[in-house]
């Protein structure tokens, strides 16, 4: 295991939680295919879509029913369960996507979402994440722009000005906040629980190896322990939804 498929075994987890054996799920932005590997590999019947030619063969050489699609056109029977990790924040229109989510679910299907809320992060929880990649950037290629080097005199200040940067010009991240509200006109919230998120950023930065894949799991339990002790945020969200009664 290396630490892109430690992260991918915490979003499958997640997913297998919830779900019955052999539950068909399609995963919506699945990227390289680990989390939908993870969950193939756990018992369910994973169909996987991503609008990047890249992903897509990446997650058919793991053995995954892959198209190149995205959330917003898709056409498919229903599904089980969709799930939607690291993901809903970049689909634009996301209503629509949120609506053809809604009709591509069985009645008694759930949407699994696992997000984060960029804006939710303090100046302290950004120098946390900004510090620690820089101590432990040792072989990954991923996220390069948090070693990044810092010249004004308020480092703290110049890592959230990057931070901010990367999400809203880069990468015109939605804020969390509009994700969640779009998402109640077309579902209904079972359960949301608060999770470690940044640990991801920082999985792309170690070596994918065994060693990196147990820096990663320590890493992971440190983010939650900083942030249930009140010395960062924890950004992350898990939401179980189901779709509106008609």
């Amino acid at each position: 295991m290396d630490p892109l498929k430690f992260a991918a075994r915490i979003t499958s987890s997640f997913a297998l939680s919830h779900l019955k054996a052999q539950a068909s799920v399609l995963d919506a932005g699945c990227g390289e295919g680990e989390i939908a590997a993870s969950m193939q590999k756990g018992g369910l019947k994973v169909t996987a879509i991503d609008k990047r030619a890249e992903a897509v063969a990446k997650t058919q050489a793991l053995g995954i029913a892959c198209s190149l699609n995205d959330l917003q056109s898709f056409e498919h029977a229903a599904f089980d369960a969709i799930l939607c990790s690291c993901a809903l924040h970049h689909m634009d229109p996301l209503d629509q996507a949120l609506a053809n989510a809604s009709r591509l679910l069985k009645d008694d299907g759930v949407l699994l979402i696992e997000d984060f809320g960029y804006e939710r992060v303090d100046q302290k929880t950004v120098v946390w994440l900004f510090n620690l990649a820089q101590l432990i950037a040792s072989g990954g290629t991923r996220h390069q722009w948090l070693l990044a080097e810092r010249k004004s005199a308020n480092r703290a200040l110049e890592a959230m000005t990057v931070w901010r940067k990367h999400n809203e010009i880069d990468h015109h991240v939605i804020p969390f906040e509009r994700v969640k509200n779009v998402l109640l006109d077309h579902f209904e919230i079972v359960s949301e629980q608060s999770v470690p998120y940044l640990f991801r950023y920082l999985c792309g930065l170690l070596p994918a190896t065994k060693a990196g894949a147990e820096q990663a799991e320590q890493i992971y339990q440190w983010e939650r322990e900083q942030a249930e002790a009140g010395g960062i945020i924890m950004c992350g969200a898990r939401i179980l939804a189901r779709k509106k009664r008609v």
